[in-house]
């Protein structure tokens, strides 16, 4: 509690110089403003995770083994790395999936 205090007045200052309060204040409303994108962002990444980890994970168990590592590939997939590696089976399945999340 004392960490953040002390950090809420360090940033207080800034809205005490009238240049960079415009700046801080703005930086502000842009950062509540992307909140709802986050968490839109955030509930389609489970959903995909969810839906390739059910899928795929007998396929490929490094990529979608477990959830988390679901999750981490599917927001790689998002960034844009991504390979075209093979599966045993269900392999254009993958590919449709994948094309319709990137």
């Amino acid at each position: 509690a004392v960490l953040i205090v002390s950090w809420l007045r360090y940033f207080s200052y800034f809205l005490l110089i009238k240049p960079v309060a415009k700046l801080f204040l703005t930086l502000i409303q842009m950062l509540k403003d992307t909140i709802f994108f986050m968490f839109v962002m955030c509930s389609y990444l489970l959903l995909a995770a969810s839906v390739f980890s059910t899928l795929f994970q007998a396929q490929d168990d490094e990529k979608y083994g477990s959830f988390s590592t679901t999750f981490r590939t599917m927001f790689d997939y998002t960034l844009g790395n991504y390979d075209s590696e093979d599966l045993e089976q269900n392999n254009d399945s993958h590919d449709y999936l994948m094309m319709s999340h990137i």
